[in-house]
């Protein structure tokens, strides 16, 4: 009886243990031991190379993850410095701002001391405007009186002596009295541009050299009528005394020519 060889195909006889043709063995164990040894090699062998590609590929991916983790954070550490830069640069502009709030507060402050100053002075020399201005009324009423008294005077004498001729010493005492009112004018004269430069002078110190409103303007126009409406009103009656001497000299003057 015949039976196929495992290798080749063909025929040979029953219990034959080679091929007589191909050579192989006819035991199933020994013709495929070879090969299951090959693809064993082949799979370990494959098995290996894989493991070292993938463990390379491993090592390979561990190395880029750290250059990169590496340039994040230096990018990162870059960036906290930059903000660090900024937040100091902020520090110091806060403390700036601190300072110059200070010294605008410490300023307005002492604008503010400086009007409470001048407010007090302008008060004071309302007070005294106040005050020479009723010595003012106190001084043209006890004049006025005088010269009334003074023109009665003068009336009797004129009546008694009619032909009395005005002296020398009459024009030279109307004369020095001339000059004292002139002097006592022009000593007025002097405070008033006096008292207008001291409140100028404060004035300006107060403002700093800022724009005035035009109601400051009003009030301190108010201020300097006032500080100086005693000085003017007795300008003012000396301009009357002046005059009433001046027309009294002219007459004997011209009496006497």
């Amino acid at each position: 009886m015949a039976k196929h060889c495992i290798g080749c195909k063909r025929e040979i006889g029953q219990g034959q243990q080679e091929c007589y043709i191909c050579g192989s063995s006819q035991n199933y164990i020994r013709y495929y031991l070879k090969s299951v040894i090959v693809f064993i090699l082949l799979l370990v062998a494959m098995t290996w190379l894989g493991y070292g590609y993938i463990d390379k590929r491993i090592n390979q991916a561990k190395r880029d993850n750290t250059i990169q983790a590496g340039l994040e954070m230096q990018a990162a550490t870059k960036k906290i410095r930059e903000l660090e830069q900024q937040l100091e640069q902020v520090n110091v502009q806060v403390q700036q701002a601190e300072v110059n709030t200070a010294q605008s507060s410490e300023a307005a402050n002492e604008e503010k001391l400086k009007l409470v100053e001048t407010e007090k002075r302008a008060k004071k020399a309302g007070e005294r405007a106040g005050w020479l201005s009723k010595e003012n009324r106190r001084f043209k009423a006890k004049i006025k009186e005088l010269t009334e008294k003074l023109s009665a005077a003068k009336t009797v004498v004129q009546v008694r002596t009619p032909q009395a001729a005005p002296t020398n010493s009459q024009l030279a005492s109307l004369k020095q009295e001339l000059a004292s009112y002139e002097s006592q004018k022009q000593t007025l004269v002097s405070n008033i541009s006096s008292k207008q430069k001291q409140l100028e002078a404060s004035w300006q110190q107060a403002s700093g050299g800022a724009p005035v409103s035009p109601d400051m303007v009003a009030q301190r126009a108010q201020q300097l009528e006032q500080a100086t409406a005693g000085e003017k009103n007795q300008v003012l009656l000396l301009d009357g005394q002046i005059e009433a001497v001046k027309k009294k000299i002219s007459d004997i003057e011209g009496g006497s020519s």
